[in-house]
């Protein structure tokens, strides 16, 4: 045999095998544009054009690492199925004469085409839409430039080192299979391994525990801090619960329905259960890929859908005013010079300061537990403390200015708002000081970061400044080093961003210079403008919003094609089956109810689980997006419940194209 026999066979056979082929090549040509993309836009030069470019391209670069590494997994995967439907094929070949290397020199034609096709049209397809995405990255981001995105050499070399090391591994997996069978084996093809699998309860009781286990820790997880590393913990059990719940829950579930004879003595069902029955060892990791990769859609899109759609809610409750000033440890007599430096720079920048909003405070970090406060120990880390709480403690003459309001306090009596937590009354104690409330207050306005503190927040109104002052000294966990409390100044401009920012640098650039204490060290203090802020929360929430938007397309192929080549494996094996059904009797219209019964039970067993996967998860996804500055959770439920409800019809679509596929097959003579 000469090279241009393996050449023109390998073509003839992606040709003839065109029904899995084609789905396959779409699935490489997908994965490949969208890494290149990705990787093109994360090593592009306008990125450092751009404002706070480095962020988006730490988020960009980890989209370049999950693709690629989904990639691996996920091409790797597919080609098994393609091995399954061919496997017949090589054993014919064998028998017929063509030794084991024979085959092997035409797989590697076949996988030079494939390969050959897919990075073309794959990279071609990605420097075509760069330029594209890029401006679409842009205005998701809210960034107005003119320049695009350069197509440069590296990622194109990247893609194709990423992807010919993904092509040739696959190649020789399928050679260690064809080795390592016997021709009568590569005959039998799919129809190995179909002895009635048994109910394997050790793997169930597994399945069950991790399940339970990750859905406990999702639903109860407290500490805010520590809710990343929760969340990681909850996905590893879960994935390993769905696995073992698959493998085993499935196999018991089927032998249940077959015990029922009421259900499974009907010409629509008992086919389609003894079938799956037979072959679910094969269906169950399948299924659980589905199932996981729809969970994936489902929260990809709607955590970074509702971060983004939050984010001018999350910005007017972080900024109470367009410009907030901060100054630590500031004596009491310099806070009137403070304001006099702040108006007298407003009038140099021509402009006026409108709702001023100005108090001096104590912000402490502690434990509470029934109105007992008590100083709490940080260097262990946050993560190490369940229950924390912050204190604010303000002295009654600021209180009285900011409220608009002649409140008078005795020396042991305070005011007490609480912002968020259990509402405290009576007495409370903080260390071993203690304080009857006199009165609870309904509203207070201050400053907006305190809205997004994830712990309890309590605001405690005090005689006076020595009373907050004393407290602060003696129960801070951050600092030891307090001399003086710190001060809040807030107020709106009501000018263009552009000015905005403007006063706030010349604001941080004369604050800087302040020494209040006649030595070297300067005062510390920070200013921030809400218009600021607004660029950098967009580029952040728009970067993963534009992540979550690929990544959710990539499981979404990824779910659509297993799916796919599920049933047409599927297909293949039951029409021998069908046929002998038809031949004693049965008609096509109970073959297809018989289809769509196998179908249904199969198809829709991913989703469902992959539906309360993500109700289980919203308590500590709630949190997270809480810890990330989303408050109004409001947002997360509806775009959780519009996202699955748009992706049940989307797969329901999927179903009705899968049942007339697999019809077709089982259908043929």
């Amino acid at each position: 045999m000469n090279s241009i026999f393996y050449v023109k066979l390998a073509f003839t056979n992606i040709r003839k095998n065109y029904r899995t082929y084609v789905p396959y090549l779409l699935s490489c040509i997908g994965t490949i544009a969208m890494f290149c993309i990705m990787h093109m836009l994360a090593s592009s030069d306008s990125l450092e054009r751009l404002a706070i470019g480095d962020m988006i391209g730490i988020f960009l670069n980890l989209g370049v690492g999950i693709i690629g590494f989904f990639a691996v997994l996920f091409l790797f995967y597919t080609n098994s199925f393609l091995v399954k439907k061919r496997k017949k094929e090589f054993g014919l070949y064998n028998i017929l004469g063509m030794e084991k290397r024979h085959i092997a020199i035409v797989l590697f034609f076949e996988t030079v085409y494939t390969a050959g096709i897919s990075l073309a049209i794959g990279i071609g397809l990605a420097a075509a839409l760069s330029k594209a995405i890029y401006l679409l990255l842009l205005r998701i981001l809210r960034f107005d430039v003119q320049f695009g995105v350069s197509i440069s050499w590296i990622p194109i070399r990247n893609t194709m080192i990423l992807f010919d090391v993904i092509f040739v591994l696959s190649y020789l997996n399928t050679l260690r299979q064809i080795h390592l069978a016997k021709p009568i084996d590569l005959l039998k093809g799919g129809n190995q391994g179909e002895k009635e699998p048994k109910a394997k309860w050790l793997v169930a009781v597994i399945g069950i525990v991790c399940t339970a286990w990750g859905y406990q820790i999702a639903v109860t997880v407290e500490n805010p801090v520590a809710v990343i590393t929760e969340l990681f913990v909850a996905i590893i059990l879960v994935m390993i619960g769905t696995y073992c719940l698959f493998i085993a829950g499935s196999i018991v579930v089927l032998k249940m329905l077959r015990k029922n004879k009421k259900y499974y003595y009907q010409a629509k069902h008992f086919t389609a259960v003894s079938g799956m029955i037979y072959r679910m060892k094969q269906n169950a990791a399948g299924l659980a890929n589905i199932c996981i990769l729809s969970t994936g859609v489902l929260l990809c899109v709607s955590t970074t859908v509702s971060l983004y759609g939050g984010v001018e809610e999350m910005l007017m409750e972080r900024y109470s005013r367009e410009i907030e000033v901060n100054v630590y440890d500031v004596p009491r007599e310099q806070v009137t010079k403070l304001k006099e430096m702040i108006a007298e720079t407003a009038a140099q920048e021509q402009v006026e300061i409108r709702k001023e909003l100005s108090y001096q405070a104590a912000y402490l970090t502690m434990s509470e537990k029934d109105g007992k406060f008590e100083k709490v120990d940080t260097s262990g880390g946050l993560d190490r403390i369940n229950d924390l709480t912050f204190a604010v403690v303000i002295p009654l003459e600021d209180y009285n200015q900011m409220a608009n309001d002649q409140e008078t306090l005795e020396k042991e009596e305070v005011l007490l708002y609480t912002m968020k937590g259990e509402k405290l009354d009576g007495e409370i104690q903080i260390g071993e000081e203690r304080f009857q409330v006199k009165r609870v207050l309904e509203d207070l306005e201050l400053e907006g970061s305190l809205g997004t503190v994830v712990e309890k927040v309590y605001v405690i109104i005090v005689p006076d400044y020595d009373t907050a002052l004393r407290i602060s000294k003696m129960y801070s966990a951050i600092r030891s080093d307090i001399s003086d409390l710190e001060w809040y100044d807030a107020f709106d401009l009501g000018v263009d961003p552009e000015r905005q920012i403007a006063l706030k640098q010349r604001l941080f650039e004369k604050l800087s210079g302040v020494n209040f204490k006649g030595d070297e060290e300067m005062v510390q203090c920070s200013v921030s403008a809400r218009e600021e802020d607004r660029k950098d929360i967009y580029a952040m929430y728009g970067s993963l919003l534009f992540l979550g938007i690929f990544l959710g397309i990539l499981f979404l192929m990824a779910t659509v094609l297993i799916i796919y080549y599920k049933q047409v494996s599927e297909g293949y094996e039951d029409r021998e089956r069908f046929v002998i059904m038809q031949k004693v009797g049965m008609s096509h219209r109970e073959v297809k109810r018989s289809i769509h019964s196998q179908i249904l039970l199969v198809f829709f067993l991913p989703l469902v689980v992959a539906v309360i996967h993500s109700v289980f998860a919203f308590p500590i996804l709630e949190k997270l997006l809480t810890f990330l500055g989303l408050t109004n959770v409001v947002i997360f439920r509806k775009i959780l419940a519009v996202t699955a409800l748009a992706f049940a019809f989307l797969y329901a679509w999927i179903y009705s194209l899968t049942a007339r596929t697999y019809y077709k097959i089982v259908s043929q003579k």
